[in-house]
């Protein structure tokens, strides 16, 4: 959904708007933050439950948080104050796949956003293929370029139900990543077409590319 400023609840000098997060909806903070940390990756998360069953989910909450271990880090809201199954599996099962999210996978990505009962399985649903992890259980995406196989780290509770979320740390066992995304043992970024958030139901290409210099440092 696009994102409405509310100027009753909003002050502003002609050059824009300023408010506190407590003179507006939940809703309404929430879309800001959706419209406000872009480009956000995307991490397309692969879990079994525990009957078995493949889920597979994205969510833009989600980055890399140490290098030594791999770490990263990734967000799940509750729904309807009610945890996942995303997260319902990764407590059970200790671990996850993030596939990357490419240009050719994106409308598989969107559908499986759907809420579907934990019994179903996304990869199904939207026409993707299971591929068997070399660690975890948790299948990886065989049409995502890049997978990374995970082990739960640590569990966060950030706020409470009906709200907030629980930020997941996943240490990375496993990468696969490949030959077509790559070039002489890179990742070329423009061979692998990865997709970012936006706002609202906006996403974004990520071809055009620029380089910048680092400063040097003593």
């Amino acid at each position: 959904l696009p994102l409405a400023i509310n100027v009753s609840q909003a002050t502003g000098n002609g050059d824009g708007v300023k408010f506190k997060p407590s003179d507006r909806s939940d809703a309404e903070n929430y879309l800001f933050l959706l419209s406000a940390i872009v480009p956000r990756p995307i991490a397309f998360v692969s879990t079994v439950g525990p009957s078995g069953v493949f889920n597979l989910a994205p969510f833009s909450f989600y980055n890399g948080v140490c290098a030594i271990p791999p770490i990263l880090s990734l967000s799940i809201a509750y729904r309807d104050g009610e945890k996942k199954d995303t997260l319902v599996n990764i407590e059970q099962s200790r671990e996850f796949v993030v596939n990357i999210v490419t240009e050719a996978i994106a409308p598989a990505m969107n559908a499986a956003s759907a809420n579907l009962p934990s019994n179903i399985s996304e990869f199904d649903q939207v026409g993707l293929t299971t591929v068997p992890a070399e660690i975890v259980k948790a299948p990886l995406v065989l049409e995502s370029p890049i997978n990374l196989e995970c082990k739960l780290h640590q569990l966060i509770p950030v706020g409470a139900p009906p709200h907030g979320a629980t930020l997941v740390l996943g240490e990375v066992v496993y990468f696969h990543i490949k030959e077509e995304a790559l070039d002489h043992q890179r990742i070329d970024m423009k061979k692998l077409k990865a997709v970012g958030r936006m706002g609202g139901e906006e996403y974004t290409r990520t071809g055009d590319l620029f380089k910048m210099k680092r400063p040097r440092t003593r």
